[in-house]
């Protein structure tokens, strides 16, 4: 990736006219949405996913009931929390949570044949599970 971007970089092309940098700057910036996506697990796993043709997650309406249960009482919990070692503790709990989802969403893609509609269940689990860690990260205490 830097090898590529360092070849792409537009302040190379600056003498080679307009055009050249013009190029140069769609195809940096391409390299760097690219090298987003691959070290995102959620954006890498429903780019995945997009390629198999499978309907985005962002739009899925089919998430497991006791997934929806686990997610809002968590959510609950976030809010009533009083202190910084409250929201610490379910950071910890929900860390680990994500970790367990990416793991196995590695372990679907990888499979033979990759698992898909285990992979995308397990996308939309990772995506409430990371809505949940910026919701913590955001938390203040009440006044």
């Amino acid at each position: 990736m830097l090898t590529r971007q360092k070849e792409l970089h537009p302040d190379k092309f600056s003498s080679k006219g307009e055009n050249e940098v013009a190029l140069a700057r769609e195809l940096s910036g391409r390299i760097n949405d690219a090298f987003a996506v691959l070290m995102d697990p959620l954006r890498r796993a429903e780019y995945i996913l997009s390629t198999h043709a499978l309907a985005t997650i962002e739009t899925d309406s089919t998430a497991d009931p006791e997934l929806l249960g686990e997610i809002l009482e968590a959510r609950e919990e976030l809010e009533s929390a009083t202190s910084v070692e409250a929201v610490e503790t379910l950071r910890q709990v929900n860390s680990s949570r994500v970790q367990a989802a990416i793991e196995s969403i590695k372990e679907a893609f990888g499979s033979d044949p990759p698992n898909l509609a285990g992979a995308r269940i397990l996308a939309v689990k990772l995506k409430y599970w990371q809505g949940l860690e910026e919701a913590a990260k955001d938390w203040t205490p009440k006044l």
